[in-house]
């Protein structure tokens, strides 16, 4: 018999996590019974529904966390399923209080966890309070990269994590995609820095912006995104004169093909687990220079060690692009030694496989699951 298996996640929001839940399940589907239960309508439910993939959906807004959690607990007792696989703290928070009286197993993928001086006390206290409540409920926890998984083990919260990183995903040709150097009237031969992802601070935006100003006019830097920080940025770049190389194309629902047509992506993450953009990166076998930040060190081990710079070093990141930049081609062969370096390990099926004994652990069950067709219609689904 198949393990049945609940993601239970956010759906309002579309950024990394987003993305490993929809590649999870969609590489789940003919080895469990797969199911959904997301707060909020958004692109995530839409995607999911697509693959014919049971979704319950329950609108937040509004609504006191004792409510929310008593709507939770209604959905959770109107599904099957052995495991609940929550991808966030706060959808970890309202499993445990939901399944309040059950022995049904949770466990929690940590995405990300910033480090604490870049939190607020009030976001410290609340995200290891809920971690450190979980380790009492004997949640599995799995970390995204071994540094997560090292910060886990560590005093406050001591659980032993288990190191499973994201999958490398599907990324779409990119046909019927704007020609970015059409689009902002550059020269057809003009190389492309590319920034995709929030402009939000962890992922460092401004930093990016920095390192245009500092960097080669004879480069066009795209800003490929959406978040608070996107009147700021493009105020900032009008008044530092920034306008002929620094553009920005604002959100782009499936942005990924778009990486075919860069000749570098930038990532200047303040900290990251494994970020999906760099997996992306490597699918498309597009070079990348980056900060060492959290996983990435880990991803980049077998590429050029140019491209792994000091976190925070914006004169090296410049310099390292000045250099990859110098000769394309050599730097698109790099790419794909570096991409087939690491297509084992982050293989859909490997990371499928690591998730499933990670279920049968936690449910106390030594079985491999069966192949089965995918779940289409489970009690209380949206259709």
């Amino acid at each position: 018999m198949s393990i049945r298996v609940l993601h239970f996640a956010s759906g309002d929001a579309w950024g990394g996590a987003e993305r490993v839940i929809e590649t999870l399940v969609r590489s789940m589907q003919s080895n469990a019974e797969v199911a959904c239960l997301l707060l909020n309508e958004g692109r995530l439910a839409d995607v999911i529904r697509d693959m014919g993939i049971a979704v319950v959906v329950i609108p937040e807004r509004g609504m006191s966390l004792r409510n929310l959690a008593r709507e939770v607990r209604t959905a959770l007792r109107r599904l099957r399923f052995d495991v609940i696989h929550c991808h966030r703290d706060k959808e970890l928070l309202l499993a445990l209080i939901a399944r309040r009286g059950s022995t049904t197993p949770v466990v929690i993928t940590v995405h990300g966890l910033a480090p604490s001086a870049q939190l607020s006390l009030l976001q410290v206290v609340r995200t290891w309070g809920i971690l450190l409540l979980a380790r009492c409920f004997g949640v599995g926890f799995a970390a995204v990269s071994r540094e997560l998984a090292d910060r886990l083990g560590r005093w406050p919260l001591a659980v032993r994590a288990v190191e499973i990183p994201n999958p490398m995903p599907s990324v779409g040709s990119g046909e019927g995609m704007p020609d970015l150097r059409m689009r902002f009237g550059w020269d057809p031969g003009r190389p492309l820095v590319g920034f995709i992802g929030r402009l939000e601070t962890v992922k460092g935006p401004d930093l990016f912006l920095e390192i245009a100003r500092r960097g080669s006019a004879r480069f066009g830097w795209v800003v490929v995104g959406s978040g608070s920080m996107e009147k700021t940025l493009a105020d900032r770049c009008q008044a530092e004169g920034l306008g002929d190389r620094v553009r920005f194309l604002g959100s782009v629902p499936e942005a990924a093909p778009l990486l075919r047509q860069l000749d570098a992506l930038a990532m200047t993450s303040r900290h990251e687990g494994t970020p999906m953009a760099l997996l992306e990166a490597a699918v498309c076998e597009v070079p990348v220079v980056a900060f060492g930040v959290g996983g990435i060190p880990a991803l980049l081990e077998h590429a050029p060690s140019s491209w792994c710079v000091p976190p925070g070093d914006l004169d090296a990141f410049a310099r390292a692009l000045d250099g990859l930049l110098e000769s394309p081609e050599s730097a698109r062969r790099a790419a794909a030694a570096w991409a087939a370096s690491i297509r084992p390990r982050y293989a859909q099926g490997a990371v499928r496989d690591a998730y499933l004994a990670l279920y049968a652990r936690c449910a106390g069950s030594r079985s491999v699951p069966a192949e089965r067709r995918p779940t289409r219609d489970l009690p209380g689904a949206h259709p």
